[in-house]
């Protein structure tokens, strides 16, 4: 059970003490302090602090960014520094305008990120832990549940909800952070995951929004378009409401937020991933062939945030494309096992690297899920992304095993998956393949694991 009263100890004591704050208030992911002394802040200190996800300045105002539990972290440093409690600000609402700066827009991206994806992450976690259940007692399993099985379908089911449907869970923990409607974010997202839309993208057919050539995908278990479109019916929906009359508000913003947002969300921001996913596929083949193994390597190390981003589509059906062709694949495929064991060690480093009991409870369930059963998103984003030198230690230990795989010249002769199982996709090329295989896994999940044990997150103990 998360500490909010220790979180917010470890916050005051960070910022210089309740004497240094002249004022107190939050939004819905930050605490907000007006301190006397900037120099009095340890901003790394707060960094480390269990519960904390962030921090910056915002002119005068120095912004701790919690997540979701920023109320209950609020109540305890009130109740600390003996503060006067306010009432949630609209963090949207901030009154100084920064000049735009490419480290101004890196920080408001994480911010947007963060506070998009830390919300989702107990629905992430549990279907992750029920596809488990799947996998260790379904039929590829113990057995104990049969094929067919009403039991093995309800755990299937309550296993994929989460990852299929994650767009509508997006969308309104984007409304939430970017201050949007969340019944109608959650709206754009159901149009997009209409059966329709999903046929027409099966089908390969043409679409068009108002006569704007649409590129038809699937939008099931896809995760950033639906953040960006969060943030662009955000806008359109506060423009709206400027600018039409209280009367006529509850029937003009609803519908036309709609209308506008739909060849926003089909044609742009919601296809960009795929598109930008083919452009990204191309180059890193023409890398190969120009770096060689090093070109596996860089292939191996982005395929996390391929993932993240939604650009790993097109990427994984080329890849497919050649196992289905020539029976083996060396290029896209042949870091996976790295790729795979980065993340396992991303996870128990993690986890053994924690302090804090839920830390702790994030890693184990991270490193269970991605080893067992292959399901990445709880180690993606629960650890890699909210934590980006625990991403570089992933991606760099992905790197090393796939300069390896490539100077080994592996390949996959197995339909990928990703659990600890990964290994067996390469016997197909004899022994001399899986053993360079397992050695990719074991010098990725070195790298990663020390990397994490020597460098990683700071988590003080609790």
């Amino acid at each position: 059970m998360a500490d909010y009263a220790e979180t917010a100890k470890g916050v005051l004591a960070a910022i210089g003490g309740a004497g240094n704050v002249t004022h107190a208030t939050h939004c819905v992911t930050r605490l907000r302090f007006n301190v006397r002394d900037k120099e009095q802040v340890d901003r790394e200190a707060v960094k480390d602090v269990p519960g904390v996800l962030g921090e910056q300045f915002s002119g005068e105002q120095y912004q701790v960014i919690i997540g979701a539990t920023v109320a209950k972290v609020y109540e305890e440093v009130c109740a600390q520094g003996g503060f006067q409690q306010q009432a949630a600000i609209d963090e949207n609402l901030d009154g100084e305008k920064k000049p735009v700066s490419l480290r101004r827009l890196g920080s408001e991206i994480l911010d947007g990120l963060s506070g998009t994806l830390v919300p989702m992450l107990p629905a992430i976690v549990a279907a992750g832990l029920l596809k488990l259940v799947v996998s260790l007692f379904g039929p590829a399993g113990m057995g104990l549940m049969s094929e067919g099985s009403d039991l093995l379908t309800l755990f299937t089911v309550l296993g994929d909800a989460a990852f299929y449907f994650l767009p509508m869970i997006v969308a309104y923990t984007g409304a939430q952070k970017f201050g949007g409607n969340p019944v109608l974010t959650i709206t754009i997202a159901a149009i997009m995951m209409h059966p329709t839309i999903a046929g027409l993208a099966a089908e390969g057919a043409q679409f068009t929004v108002y006569g704007i050539p649409a590129i038809m995908v699937s939008y099931a278990n896809s995760v950033f378009p639906m953040v960006m479109i969060a943030w662009a019916e955000s806008k359109v929906e506060k423009f709206l409401t400027k600018v039409v009359p209280d009367m006529a508000n509850l029937l003009v913003v609803p519908l036309f937020t709609i209308l506008i947002m739909a060849p926003i969300a089909l044609c742009a921001f919601g296809p960009l991933g795929s598109v930008l996913g083919v452009v990204l596929e191309n180059f890193l083949l023409g890398f190969k062939q120009v770096f060689g193994p090093v070109g596996i390597g860089l292939i191996s190390a982005m395929f996390t945030p391929l993932i993240a981003t939604g650009m790993h589509t097109p990427i994984i059906l080329s890849g497919f494309a050649t196992l289905a062709e020539q029976g083996s694949e060396g290029v896209i495929f042949a870091g996976g096992v790295a790729m795979t064991f980065s993340c396992i060690a991303a996870g128990l480093g993690y986890m053994l690297k924690a302090k804090d009991t839920n830390d702790r409870e994030l890693g184990l369930s991270c490193f269970t899920t991605q080893t067992l059963v292959g399901i990445g998103e709880p180690t993606i984003f629960g650890i890699l992304l909210p934590n980006p030198k625990m991403l570089g230690f992933q991606m760099a230990g992905a790197f090393a095993g796939g300069v390896y795989a490539g100077i080994m010249n592996v390949a996959i002769f197995a339909p990928l998956v990703s659990n600890v199982t990964c290994v067996l996709e390469y016997a197909g090329g004899g022994t001399v393949n899986l053993v360079n295989a397992v050695i990719s896994g074991l010098i990725a999940f070195a790298v990663t694991f020390v990397l994490t044990m020597v460098f990683g997150p700071k988590m003080a103990q609790k």
